[in-house]
């Protein structure tokens, strides 16, 4: 994760990732983005409905600490649905996997009509968060299924908030940039945009 930034500068570094990949994302044809390859065996429909779920589930968590509470399943989800049994939804890779069996089903503009809403809504978390809270150890507990960001416990493994929430904002547009990036070079979208 990264060193800790002000908001100021966690909030332009959002910004201009967001930029970078609202760009990579426009350039590619309408009749590629359900194109599966451009990471994996997703599509760019399907990283664009992965980040917009990601920015949900972060604003829930960054908005809760903020009102004082834990957050609920439907701050975290949009919906009321909980994981299937054996999800451990403090596990990315479970939770991601999850998100994915619910988001797959979205039609490309359900999910094209989510982006500035949660995208959007990111930011202003971020921009609620207290300063003095970025520099603070935090790290992420079982709150029923939707593994809260809290404060981090003496001697439990934490990370400063700031770096959390630059890992959820900034570094995940610049690497589902760069997933982009990578399959244009592929030819998988025709000529390299």
């Amino acid at each position: 994760m990264t060193a800790t930034m002000t908001k100021e500068e966690l909030l332009q570094r959002t910004r201009a990732s967001r930029a970078g990949w609202e760009e990579r994302f426009a350039a590619i044809p309408g009749d590629q983005l359900l194109t599966p390859g451009a990471a994996g065996f997703w599509s760019a429909k399907d990283i664009q409905a992965h980040l917009t779920t990601d920015h949900r589930w972060s604003t829930g968590q960054l908005r809760a600490p903020v009102r004082g509470r834990m957050p609920t399943d439907q701050e975290c989800y949009d919906h009321d649905g909980i994981p299937p049994p054996g999800t451990n939804p403090g596990d990315q890779d479970q939770r991601k996997a999850w998100w994915h069996s619910i988001d797959r089903e979205r039609s490309l503009e359900e999910v094209l009509a989510m982006i500035p809403e949660y995208a959007d809504a990111l930011e202003a978390a971020i921009a609620a968060v207290p300063e003095e809270a970025l520099p603070r150890s935090y790290t992420f507990g079982d709150n029923a299924h939707s593994a809260q960001i809290r404060p981090a416990r003496d001697g439990e493994r934490g990370w400063p908030l700031g770096a959390i929430i630059a890992s959820y904002a900034n570094e995940h547009y610049d690497a589902h940039t760069a997933d982009l990036r990578d399959a244009w070079a592929r030819g998988l979208f025709g000529e390299v945009g």
